[in-house]
């Protein structure tokens, strides 16, 4: 039985990674399929003028979200992440100066 404040810690580490996730898809999958389809299509059609830097735009806007879905985490956040990355088996770091 998990108490209510590790499920509600669990939760919002889940939500910040699925938030960062399509944060990704949504800025870089739109030049990705930009550029895939005018790899394949004919050099004389163009997919439009103004989706190019649409895309690149949105490309940038990784840039800016992220730093705020991280500034939602904190250490708590770490540790969860790196649990759930590493299927919930104990992490030991040392740190070496």
């Amino acid at each position: 039985m998990l108490n209510r404040s590790v499920v509600k810690s669990k939760f919002k580490t889940l939500f910040i990674l699925v938030m960062l996730v399509l944060s990704f898809v949504v800025s870089w999958g739109p030049i990705t399929v930009l550029e895939l389809i005018q790899s394949y299509s004919h050099p004389r059609q163009g997919v439009g003028v103004w989706l190019g830097p649409l895309a690149e735009c949105l490309c940038y806007s990784s840039s800016i979200l992220n730093p705020v879905f991280y500034a939602f985490g904190n250490e708590s956040f770490r540790k969860e992440a790196i649990s759930i990355i590493l299927c919930n088996r104990k992490f030991k770091c040392s740190h070496g100066h």
